[in-house]
């Protein structure tokens, strides 16, 4: 009789390659996820802000006020056009805690031509927010129209 020879591989040899290929997963798993926090962190900064902007325009509507969106590297609030002494002057919104200063994180870079400026009656004249992040090359644009439509574009 004669024995048929076994072939294959041994555990260790399985055990080996199984370790192998979780290190290398483990690596694409830790960047793939580096970039999904930075892209999700992106997305919800770019939508609190324009969900902000929304908010100032009805605070502008309903306080028949005149208020600004101001954008500094680090932070950015809104701020309200007063008459004091016969002079027209902006004052930053105070006691609202949705449109006082907000920080930005320090990977995120905010910019704009022209501030959003929001008027009494509804109105705000066209502008155009960048929003991208300094490590990565993701983007988002928030733009108001000239119908008053507010939009957020990747």
């Amino acid at each position: 009789m004669k024995r048929n020879k076994l072939k294959g591989f041994t555990l260790i040899e399985v055990m080996m390659v199984l370790l192998i290929f979780a290190i290398m997963l483990s690596f694409v798993a830790i960047n793939t996820n580096f970039t999904l926090n930075e892209s999700t962190k992106l997305k919800n900064f770019s939508a609190t802000l324009l969900a902000k902007i929304k908010l100032a325009k009805q605070q502008a509507l309903f306080q028949h006020a005149t208020l600004r969106l101001v954008i500094q590297p680090k932070q950015y609030w809104f701020q309200r056009l007063q008459k004091i002494d016969n002079q027209y002057q902006w004052r930053n919104v105070v006691n609202d805690s949705l449109l006082e200063e907000s920080q930005i994180d320090q990977n995120i870079i905010v910019e704009t031509s022209e501030p959003p400026i929001l008027y009494p009656n509804g109105d705000f004249l066209p502008f155009v927010i960048k929003i991208s992040n300094k490590k990565h090359n993701l983007q988002y644009i928030i733009s108001g129209d000239d119908t008053g439509a507010m939009r957020i574009h990747q």
